[in-house]
């Protein structure tokens, strides 16, 4: 999840050459620019917004055993903004998840695997983990 809310938010910061066109009408990827017409592109890029593709997803996200996602409440990506529109429309969904967000950034967070993989854990092995 935050790889992919990581690419999507780079990709649409402004262009490095303050052009003030968008990375993503500087740039696409490449199985984004070989499906042919500006529409075409559009949807394919706009379907891969995590928020849009939920709603096709939505089955699939409800069989996992769990869903964990947390954020930095001064994420210098602004990924809050995104995590919690996804969070949101997990809610209306119905669909079960886990979602913290904590005082950092978006960088040197690994001591929040204390939080994440006995959670995960438990969720694969049916097990209480407690790190020590």
């Amino acid at each position: 999840m935050r790889h992919c809310c990581s690419a999507q938010a780079l990709w649409q910061k402004r262009d490095p050459a303050d052009t003030g066109r968008r990375r993503s009408q500087c740039r696409a990827p490449k199985a984004v620019a070989a499906a042919g017409s500006a529409d075409t592109r559009r949807r394919v890029i706009w379907r891969r917004h995590p928020v849009v593709a939920i709603e096709i997803q939505a089955n699939n996200l409800r069989r996992l055993r769990a869903l964990y996602i947390d954020c930095g409440e001064k994420d210098q990506f602004n990924l809050l903004y995104g995590a919690r529109r996804f969070v949101r429309r997990l809610n209306e969904l119905g669909i079960v998840h886990r979602y913290e967000e904590f005082p950092d950034n978006h960088s040197g967070v690994d001591y929040r695997m204390d939080e994440s993989l006995p959670f995960l854990t438990q969720a694969l092995f049916g097990l209480f983990v407690c790190l020590v």
